[in-house]
């Protein structure tokens, strides 16, 4: 047993507004990718060459794993999402040389609005 996630990858950069900006797939950016699945058997078998979700995988250590990896590449923000079984398990994590960050989704239902029943 245990428990699957589905995960994928971009790669990006801090820009002018200080957010991130997914850099275009790429040569270089492939590169990054392939270095990391090489380094690394379950992100191999998760992700494809472009950083695509390959496959389902119990994977509870990504976020530390990922980033010591990210450290090879401090410029860069690894962007990973992850979907689990769960219906309403679905995060972001945003990775740089060593730290991330965790951003879970929210899921927020808009107010009743009882002016819709009022005839």
């Amino acid at each position: 047993m245990g428990y699957y996630s589905y995960f994928s990858l971009n790669i990006g950069k801090l820009n002018e507004e200080k957010t991130i900006e997914i850099l275009e797939k790429n040569k270089f950016v492939y590169s990054i990718i392939q270095h990391l699945r090489d380094a690394n058997t379950i992100a191999a078998d998760s992700f494809d060459d472009e950083g695509n979700c390959l496959n389902e995988n119990k994977w509870y250590s990504y976020k530390e794993e990922i980033a010591e990896f990210s450290k090879k590449y401090p410029d860069f923000f690894f962007v990973i999402e992850r979907e689990g079984e769960g219906n309403t398990d679905i995060e972001i994590d945003y990775i740089k040389d060593g730290k991330y960050q965790e951003c879970p989704a929210k899921i927020i239902f808009e107010p009743f609005n009882p002016l819709i029943f009022e005839l």
